[in-house]
């Protein structure tokens, strides 16, 4: 009978755990079942904390006592203060770590870090950008499609257009009455639509203070996040077109200005041969006039550059076969000095009409643009440079990849990568400081240049991991290199924290996208890691 009584009781202690809808009042008022009613109300207390949970509600009250309930409520605060830190994250706050939560705690504290690192880059890529645009020389501006709406600008254009910043915000281009030629304005639209792009066309513009000026412009459409902007580049012209005039109507004034200014002015006739050059020929190139009027024009251009100036010229006997106008041509040119070394520069060539306003002739002006090219040269390193190590960044490291898959599949060759991670860098920053921390980082991205070709491309793929682009590779290439680079880091002693050890993943290109190699050599990655470090993994 008392074994009948167990197993009644095993039954029903069965159903309440499994059957939600298994009820107690056929336990209400039989003293012998009151622990039973207490294992009921524990147990439902239980499922309907779990459900509730299961939901996402983390404001449930969780009633009862036992140690079971008390785990729960311990995993219920847990998740409210992982839950109040992911908040925090997405406004800003990086500075968020959790250790509460065993092997999850490592990657969402893991997560935490990458977010910060690419927030950051592409933040410094922006500011970079930002740079860039501001500081083109001539006046830049971009504006909608479809309603003509200002979208941005530079400083060379409000210098251009004599408006400020508070008179263009929120503003259209249609609001101002820019184009002195409103018909000419309708046929560039025109063109524009039709062709998408537009190349130094002479337009005469008013500035805010009503005068006129000739501007040589270039449009293309272009799409920012899906929608199409208009980039129009605008070039004051207006002191070459009264140059143009004067020399039109005087040859003397026009020799008067050539002598006399610091660019180069040249003109050559129809079949390339120098007519004229101004004396500041020996400033800018080193010759002497004599010198250079004894030689062919050819001289004095690099052989790339010289392609354009036989372009120029084919073009122009064309115009005079046709009996049409010139267009200006402007281009940075690579120019021959005497001594062999070669400048760049600013040119600008525009046709030569005479009386009977007939073509005859060309003139170009050459503007010495050297330190120009250097600092735009300066700005383009800065931007796909890692300021702490000198190597390449995460902008140029995409960059590169994405190019590279397109020439491996092009040509059907193999790509691979390897990612590479400083073990326990942590430690490094907690025991020495951060400074400590960077020296050792340059010392570590020293040592990987020192063991990959010259064809593959090093950058930092952000904190402590550095990614290796190795064209034409295969994965036994790519892993033996791996292998090497390891060794050299074990043996190589850091000037100040000594004995350091990395973690290597390795992938090879498939498919050719980019995301899917990324994601197995991170795989590969947090193999090596997870494998016990200072190893190379692969991940097919």
């Amino acid at each position: 009978m008392e074994k009948n009584k167990n197993i009644e009781i095993i039954n029903y202690i069965k159903n309440i755990i499994f059957d939600a809808k298994e009820g107690k009042e056929n336990l209400k008022g039989n003293k012998e079942n009151l622990d039973l009613v207490e294992v009921y109300d524990t147990i439902k207390s239980f499922r309907l904390s779990l459900e509730a949970l299961s939901k996402g509600d983390l404001s449930y009250k969780i009633t009862g006592r036992g140690y079971l309930l008390g785990i729960l409520k311990h995993l219920q605060a847990a998740l409210r203060n992982l839950n109040w830190q992911i908040k925090a994250i997405t406004g800003g706050d990086f500075t968020q770590k959790i250790d509460f939560l065993g092997d999850f705690s490592d990657a969402f504290n893991s997560m935490t870090k990458k977010l910060e690192t690419s927030i950051n880059d592409l933040n410094e890529t922006k500011e970079l950008f930002e740079m860039i645009f501001q500081t083109i020389p001539d006046a830049t501006i971009i504006t909608g499609f479809d309603d003509y709406s200002i979208f941005t600008y530079n400083k060379a254009f409000l210098e251009l257009s004599g408006y400020n910043n508070s008179e263009l915000k929120n503003k259209k281009l249609t609001d101002f009455s820019i184009f002195k030629d409103m018909e000419q304005k309708d046929r560039l639209i025109l063109e524009l639509k039709k062709y998408g792009v537009l190349r130094n066309v002479e337009i005469e513009l008013i500035k805010k203070n009503t005068n006129s000026i000739m501007t040589l412009h270039s449009s293309r459409i272009i799409i920012i996040k899906g929608k199409q902007y208009v980039l129009s580049i605008i070039k004051d012209v207006s002191i070459l077109k009264k140059y143009e005039n004067k020399l039109r109507k005087s040859e003397e004034l026009h020799r008067l200005l050539a002598d006399n200014v610091s660019d180069m002015i040249w003109t050559i006739n129809l079949d390339g041969e120098l007519t004229y050059i101004s004396p500041s020929v020996k400033r800018l190139l080193g010759f002497s006039v004599k010198e250079i009027m004894n030689q062919n024009i050819s001289r004095t251009f690099s052989d790339k550059s010289f392609v354009y100036i036989n372009q120029v010229l084919y073009d122009a006997n064309i115009c005079f076969d046709n009996n049409k106008p010139f267009k200006p041509f402007r281009k940075d040119i690579e120019q021959i000095s005497k001594d062999g070394s070669t400048i760049w520069t600013d040119l600008t060539i525009s046709g030569i009409y005479d009386d009977q306003d007939q073509f005859v002739g060309l003139v170009g002006v050459s503007k010495d643009i050297s330190e120009k090219k250097k600092m735009e040269e300066e700005i383009i390193k800065l931007s796909i440079t890692d300021k702490l190590t000198q190597i390449y960044n995460r902008v140029k490291l995409d960059e590169t990849l994405n190019n590279e898959l397109l020439r491996s599949k092009r040509n059907g060759v193999p790509s691979s990568i390897i990612l590479l991670d400083i073990d326990k860098f942590k430690l490094v920053n907690d025991n020495y400081g951060h400074q400590v921390g960077d020296s050792v980082l340059v010392e570590f991205a020293n040592v990987l240049k020192k063991h990959i070709r010259g064809i593959d491309t090093l950058g930092r793929w952000g904190g402590e991991e550095f990614l290796i682009i190795l064209p034409g590779t295969n994965l036994d290439g790519a892993v033996n290199l791996a292998e090497k680079l390891r060794e050299c880091v074990s043996a190589y002693h850091f000037s100040v924290a000594g004995h350091i050890t990395a973690s290597f993943g390795v992938a090879i290109s498939v498919n050719n996208i980019e995301t899917e190699l990324i994601f197995r050599v991170d795989q590969a990655l947090y193999l090596a890691k997870s494998n016990g470090r200072d190893r190379v993994e692969v991940v097919l």
